[in-house]
């Protein structure tokens, strides 16, 4: 497979995951938030302003920890642009990915803590696909971290 073919493959699935991305911010979010904060079995009860809170809190924290995830798929874009041209093998590639896992991991550390206080607080009643979704996270993050050290390592090497 040459360089272009992978480039385009791989900006196939950033266009995915950015759609599915947009999909989790737009409607999973709301969704399970509200339901969380009016109560999953309660027939349209009347919102108190506890609930309004605990809903607006727990929307905006979300919709701001995804939006690194987002500059991210941008870092892995401008990464295919260098697979395209045949240069992902050089130490502005490993700066790109090494930049993306940083941000991947603060972004994380900022999610977990969010997601415990949302459960002790009782807020969260979809605790286990939040920690899924952060687990594929971590997962997502030492991906980059290895590849990163693989680029920064094959550099070293065709140095010397």
């Amino acid at each position: 497979m040459d360089d272009k073919k992978v480039s385009w493959i791989l900006r196939s699935a950033i266009i995915l995951v950015g759609i599915f991305g947009v999909a989790v911010c737009a409607f999973w979010w709301p969704f399970s938030i509200s339901l969380t904060a009016v109560g999953i079995a309660q027939d349209n009860p009347p919102i108190t302003s506890a609930q309004s809170i605990e809903f607006w809190v727990q929307f905006v924290f979300y919709q701001l920890v995804s939006l690194p995830c987002f500059a991210i798929l941008v870092l892995a874009w401008l990464v295919t642009n260098r697979i395209y041209a045949g240069e992902f093998l050089h130490l502005s590639t490993f700066k790109l990915i090494k930049t993306a896992s940083l941000i991947l991991f603060i972004d994380l550390v900022v999610y977990f803590i969010g997601n415990l206080v949302f459960t002790f607080l009782k807020w969260n009643d979809f605790a286990i696909i939040y920690y899924f979704l952060g687990a594929i996270g971590v997962a997502v993050a030492l991906c980059m971290s290895v590849i990163a050290h693989f680029i920064k390592k094959s550099e070293l090497t065709n140095l010397n």
